[in-house]
């Protein structure tokens, strides 16, 4: 399911997406991400290489990373460090020890950590964190009131 119109209107509206056929879906359906999701929506659109959140974190722009950076070669590092499983594409590079994760299986955002945290998630006894991508925009953004 692609963004709804009024978070598509809030994102415009932050100047992080940008109307237009937008591009790179096809980049994003060889990782496994349904080009009519909300996460394929927002990216094929988006404004920046890097989107900074109100709670102070950030997200890269996947499409611009396959496309200007080695984020496929360090997503195969990545996924053998931590034992991740295909599914899981990072939305940010991990550094101090977390990052978020989407799920190409359910759709749903995790926040993972080093330790427990991954564990449960590696394992599959965690649920995510957002329950889908456009949740997890809306609190990225402090679009959610």
């Amino acid at each position: 399911m692609t963004l709804s119109e009024n978070l598509r209107q809030d994102l415009i509206a932050e100047n992080a997406y940008a109307e237009g056929d937008g591009s790179g879906y096809e980049l994003l359906e060889q990782l496994g991400v349904d080009r009519d999701s909300a996460f394929a929506d927002f990216f094929a659109h988006g404004t920046d290489a890097t989107y900074v959140g109100v709670h102070g974190h950030e997200i890269d722009d996947v499409i611009w990373m396959i496309e200007n950076s080695g984020y496929l070669e360090a997503l195969g590092s990545l996924r053998n460090a931590l034992g991740l499983p295909p599914e899981l594409l990072p939305l940010d590079p991990f550094e101090g020890g977390g990052g978020f994760f989407y799920s190409t299986t359910d759709g749903g955002v995790y926040e993972i950590e080093l330790g427990e945290k991954l564990q449960s998630v590696v394992s599959g006894e965690s649920a995510p964190d957002w329950p889908d991508f456009e949740t997890f925009l809306r609190w990225f953004f402090g679009l959610d009131g």
